[in-house]
């Protein structure tokens, strides 16, 4: 019988083992309580300084105390400073008038000091404006002062006979405006008229007059009448209250002489 050979297979491979499991990780040491603490971490540098910058003003040192007047003087001038008074300018609003005296002593007070020139135009525009103000405040206290008086009184003309009685005291003690200013402003105005209506009634006799300007008429021509109306006229006069309220205005003591001369026109018998 015919035998056909056998047909040679191979044997497929065995499949590969399963890989062996990963060991497990060793536990984390135990933390030695006793153990001295990691060092921190090193601090980042600092960031390199800017460059100077060549156009910035130089830097100036407050001089020690006890410093001589030599390094305060280079202080000064460093920090802007005139080099003498005269360089201070001393500017008021249009129409104020500069004394001459104050400005002297402000510059040399600025200069002295070692304010700077805005420093010291700074410090002369604040005192002008407080000045204003507490001179507009005194003004307004006077005029309703007067204003009380006539209220009191009955009427502008009680109230100018009542001021032509002051006018006989005021001209009687022969006392400097300034004396009567400061008493004026010590009083108060109501009081300080008061005072001199009294004393005037007890001197009795009538009012002085002296001749002086106060409109196209002059005042001892005036009738008593105008002059009546030039009072009244004077007092809604802001200008006029400004020189004739404010003690240290140049051209008070005008103001109050006007004012007396018209009073005692209205107090004159013709």
């Amino acid at each position: 019988m015919f035998k056909f050979p056998l047909p040679v297979f191979q044997a497929p491979d065995p499949p590969a083992p399963a890989p062996a499991p990963a060991p497990a990780p060793a536990p984390a040491p135990t933390p030695d309580p006793n153990a001295p603490p990691a060092p921190p971490a090193p601090a980042p540098a600092p960031a390199p300084a800017p460059a100077p910058d060549p156009n910035a003003p130089a830097a100036i040192t407050l001089p020690p105390e006890g410093a001589p007047q030599d390094a305060w003087d280079a202080f000064f001038k460093a920090a802007g400073r005139p080099d003498a008074p005269d360089g201070y300018k001393i500017e008021l609003p249009e129409g104020a008038k500069v004394d001459e005296g104050y400005k002297t002593w402000a510059t040399g007070t600025f200069h002295k000091l070692g304010l700077t020139g805005k420093q010291g135009a700074e410090l002369v525009k604040a005192h002008h404006e407080f000045v204003t103000a507490h001179a507009a405040q005194e003004a307004a206290k006077g005029e309703q002062a007067i204003q009380t008086l006539k209220t009191e009184l009955g009427g502008d003309d009680k109230f100018n006979a009542f001021v032509a009685e002051g006018q006989k005291a005021f001209t009687a003690l022969g006392l400097p405006a300034a004396t009567l200013n400061a008493l004026e402003g010590a009083a108060g105005t109501h009081a300080y008229l008061s005072l001199m209506a009294a004393l005037g009634k007890k001197m009795g006799g009538e009012a002085p007059f002296v001749s002086g300007g106060g409109g196209a008429t002059p005042i001892s021509q005036m009738t008593k009448e105008q002059a009546n109306a030039e009072i009244n006229k004077l007092y809604g006069d802001a200008e006029f209250n400004k020189k004739y309220l404010d003690a240290k205005h140049p051209e008070h003591a005008q103001a109050v002489k006007q004012m007396s001369d018209l009073f005692a026109r209205t107090a004159s018998p013709t």
